[in-house]
């Protein structure tokens, strides 16, 4: 049966209708919390490792976000699941919100902190003094939305697209000189991450491979920005 057909029955026999929403909204099945936390764990493999070799002597990043108990490496749940069913118009909005493991931030971060505090300038700046940055929060989370219509049993739209779940970077840090606090200071940063929308024929899996890419690349631009921000503060 084509889709003129297809419409023509609709408006006469219910059962059509209902194969036009299952049209509509069916796909979505695919997509499930499971599915999202294993494409996730297939595109990173494990948490990227802290780079020690790049760590030097004087400066050091730790966080009091609280670990969690498992190994995982990001945990999803479904947070919105709503349709609107009218007489000339059905939408839905699908939406599963992932969390990842701190680590996986926190570990870009600060192998990018650490490569930037070697530099000349950044070391001549420091002048041998101790840096201590703590990571109070930072964005981690994510969701992934599916939204589609049905308008006047005609024609369907659909959109599929993941934004982060926003959250500043927030750091303390402590300078210390001769084994005592010489400074200390609190510094906010806006989540660099952006909303992105999905390709017609993208996949799942390019899907999470784009904004994973992204995240680590915005993680690593953060470094830094971090350490520019703490110099212009010292004296």
């Amino acid at each position: 049966m084509n889709r003129n057909n297809l419409y023509s029955v609709a408006r006469r026999q219910p059962w059509a209708m209902l194969l036009l929403v299952c049209l509509c909204c069916g796909w979505t099945s695919c997509i499930n919390s499971r599915k999202i936390d294993k494409t996730v764990a297939d595109e990173l493999g494990s948490i990227p490792a802290l780079k020690t070799a790049l760590k030097p002597a004087n400066v050091t990043v730790q966080t009091s976000i609280q670990q969690p108990d498992t190994a995982y490496l990001s945990s999803t749940t479904k947070t919105r699941n709503k349709v609107l069913p009218l007489i000339l118009y059905i939408g839905f909005h699908e939406q599963y919100t992932t969390k990842l493991h701190p680590q996986i931030g926190l570990n870009q971060l600060s192998n990018s902190i650490y490569q930037y505090a070697k530099s000349k300038p950044v070391a001549e700046r420091l002048a041998g003094r101790q840096l201590l940055i703590e990571v109070d929060t930072m964005p981690l989370a994510f969701s992934f939305n599916m939204k589609g219509a049905l308008y006047l049993l005609m024609f369907t739209i659909q959109r599929v697209y993941r934004e982060p779940v926003y959250s500043h970077l927030i750091i303390r840090y402590t300078l210390s000189g001769g084994g005592q606090p010489t400074q200390t200071g609190q510094l906010s940063f806006d989540d660099p991450n952006r909303q992105m929308t999905d390709g017609f024929f993208q996949t799942l899996q390019m899907s999470m491979r784009e904004y994973l890419d992204n995240y680590g690349q915005q993680m690593k631009k953060l470094g830094p920005v971090v350490m520019n921000k703490i110099l212009s503060e010292t004296q």
